[in-house]
């Protein structure tokens, strides 16, 4: 009964069947109801599922490598050995990544920045009342984070360079700072 009830709740969202203003733990809820035509594309990559994860996880196995022992500041993401990472993104951290960022756009290598604002001083929060300097480790991290392309579409070489790049760009940006 509960999972029925639970799956009958989540149908319901974004129909309006719950009046539209639907918050749960006081956060508003956006449409979560999966279309048919999304349906039919997630259908048809689902076998290809495993084997994208696996080639993202190679690609972020040659970035380790490339990226090995660079600087003493840069921090990489490592592997869980209780779980698997499935590399949506290969995110870094670098006290200097905007100016990481720049020099790896100056090669022609993109990046992004996914966090740019900690949770709770996000809009959808704003109800909480929290202030700048609240969580000064989320404020870190999200002036540090930076993620580079590691998606399952490139290619070994692409992937050899986006880290050639980012360990050039890493020994620039520090060596400047000399």
């Amino acid at each position: 009964p509960a999972v029925g009830g639970a799956a009958t709740f989540l149908m319901g969202l974004g129909k309006g069947a719950f009046g539209g203003g639907l918050a749960i733990l006081g956060i508003p809820m956006l449409a979560l109801v999966m279309d048919p035509i999304q349906a039919a594309i997630l259908r048809a990559k689902l076998p290809h599922y495993e084997a994208r994860i696996a080639r993202r996880r190679d690609h972020a196995d040659r970035l380790r490598a490339a990226l090995k022992g660079v600087s003493a500041e840069l921090v990489l993401p490592a592997d869980d050995p209780d779980g698997r990472h499935v590399y949506a993104q290969f995110t870094i951290r670098h006290p200097r990544r905007d100016a990481i960022s720049a020099a790896l756009r100056a090669k022609g290598v993109g990046s992004e920045v996914y966090y740019p604002m900690p949770m709770p001083y996000q809009k959808v929060f704003a109800s909480l009342g929290h202030r700048p300097g609240e969580f000064p480790n989320a404020e870190r991290a999200c002036a540090e984070v930076l993620s580079i392309p590691v998606h399952s579409e490139l290619e070994v070489a692409e992937v050899e360079t986006v880290g050639h790049a980012l360990r050039d760009a890493v020994r620039a940006v520090e060596g400047a700072s000399l």
